[in-house]
């Protein structure tokens, strides 16, 4: 016995209707899209998704600012959306060194207009940074009655007498040390100093960890001490983290971070062969998601540095001897240097 079965008409043009109508909304939205990000203003007044707000020292800085800046003095540097997975830069790094045996660092060049235009303009910030660890070449004493209580006792006189000024701390451990034999009125300074917002402190873990060979534990409970210690003492809790120094990162690391307070952080020591390829990528501004993360709640703001470390030579650009020339600790010169000793 044979049978026909009716083409449902009404629901072939019903999909075909609603499939016209997903293409053209999809090229109104690319078209929309493309024309906002050639026009700064319409992004912050349509307030895209991307555009964010960094709060540092209790003030914001709101993405037009961001937008200013790109399109001032950046214009050789296109900003790229998209994931980037830490699986796949291995098999797309290229491990080759140059001449001088290093890993050769990506540099985009362009000559300066002759007439000093606005596109010209660099802006420069200078960040007084502060690494302590509390034991490397010397002991914990050692380094704190040599280097660091001299270090504080300058940091309160300079900022005190330069309003404009600021400086950061990252490792509670040395704070705690100088307080116990410092008086109450310098104290007292200490606390105006991060209520004006001069002086900052960054992460604020009781040391700043290692992530290769740490198990989480420790890392929480040195965490916790140095968070406790600085609301009890100085009232405030860490939003930014400067993490320069530790070989290399653990994922797990920024998630413990979020959960603490942090909202942005700043890294520095992966293979430089890779960075040169986040580099190429035009990824070294990103919100860094762990893979088992499956939504954005703990994503965290992060910089990674371009260059191999953090002194001033490191850290100047494609010619070192310029910062070179305001490394004044170690300058082979006869003219007097910053006295530690006093």
């Amino acid at each position: 016995m044979g049978f026909s079965q009716q083409i449902p008409w009404r629901k072939v043009k019903l999909i075909c209707l609603v499939s016209v109508l997903v293409i053209v909304m999809h090229i109104l939205w690319t078209f929309t899209a493309t024309s906002l990000s050639e026009d700064p203003a319409m992004e912050v007044r349509r307030g895209r998704p991307d555009s964010y707000e960094v709060n540092m020292h209790g003030h914001i800085f709101p993405s037009i600012e961001k937008t200013k800046v790109v399109q001032q003095y950046c214009k050789k540097v296109d900003p790229i959306r998209g994931v980037i997975s830490t699986y796949d830069l291995p098999e797309e790094t290229d491990y080759s060194l140059n001449t001088n045996g290093k890993y050769p660092i990506p540099q985009e060049l362009y000559e300066a207009d002759k007439n000093g235009t606005v596109d010209d303009q660099i802006e420069v910030i200078l960040v007084p940074f502060s690494h302590a660890d509390p034991g490397y070449g010397m002991t914990f004493e050692g380094y704190y009655t040599q280097r660091f209580v001299h270090v504080f006792s300058n940091m309160v006189d300079y900022l005190t007498s330069h309003g404009n000024m600021t400086f950061q701390w990252a490792e509670t451990v040395y704070l705690e040390r100088w307080f116990r034999e410092i008086n109450d009125e310098m104290k007292k300074k200490v606390r105006e100093l991060i209520r004006r917002g001069q002086l900052e402190i960054v992460l604020g873990g009781w040391v700043m960890p290692d992530e290769a060979s740490t198990h989480y534990q420790p890392v929480v409970d040195q965490l916790i001490e140095g968070h406790q210690w600085l609301q009890e003492n100085l009232g405030v809790t860490p939003t930014n983290a400067w993490i320069n120094d530790p070989f290399g990162y653990s994922s797990t690391m920024p998630y413990l971070w979020k959960k603490s307070g942090i909202d942005n952080m700043v890294i520095l020591r992966i293979h430089q062969a890779i960075k040169s390829t986040i580099i190429r990528k035009r990824g070294m501004d990103f919100m860094w998601r762990p893979y088992w993360n499956s939504n954005n709640n703990n994503d965290i703001l992060t910089n990674l540095m371009p260059y191999f470390g953090y002194w001033p030579g490191d850290v100047c650009g494609p010619d070192p001897s310029i910062c070179s020339q305001f490394n004044f600790l170690h300058l082979p010169s006869t003219e007097a240097k910053p006295d530690l000793s006093v």
